[in-house]
């Protein structure tokens, strides 16, 4: 429960954190307050199955969750461990993290990678000096 979750830029939605319990107490303190997940998971506006990404920084639950201009999310508040190695407390989080959601299977050109043909001469010189340490020299 309490999982935050918010549109991508590329419509796929971003869902984080959570709270586990399963109501018979099995992530609960004495005084009954419950534990925070750190995960996230990526679903497709294709449809389809979600998949696990990186975790947040932070286990929380009921925190906040806007995208940023340049495509990061900006992840606020909620409530998270009270302190580290206490298991099953929970106290509000007065902290902000950045989470960037984009792995290696968003990079537009990853794929192109085996197409690049490189060479240990491919380099810019100006006066004898390497400028630029590669340049594509071919494409297949």
């Amino acid at each position: 429960g309490y999982v935050a979750a918010v549109t991508l830029p590329d419509g796929d939605v971003l869902a984080t954190g959570g709270d586990p319990d399963d109501g018979i107490g099995t992530c609960m303190d004495a005084s009954g307050r419950a534990c925070a997940l750190a995960q996230a998971w990526r679903y497709p506006a294709a449809g389809g199955a979600g998949a696990q990404i990186a975790p947040l920084q932070i286990a929380r639950y009921g925190h906040r969750m806007t995208v940023l201009a340049d495509g990061t999310v900006l992840v606020t508040g909620g409530l998270g461990p009270a302190r580290l190695g206490t298991a099953g407390q929970v106290a509000a989080l007065g902290d902000a993290e950045l989470f960037e959601w984009r792995g290696a299977a968003d990079d537009p050109i990853a794929d192109l990678a085996p197409l690049i043909v490189r060479s240990p001469a491919d380099v810019v010189r100006m006066n004898g000096a390497p400028e630029f340490p590669c340049e594509v020299i071919a494409t297949q």
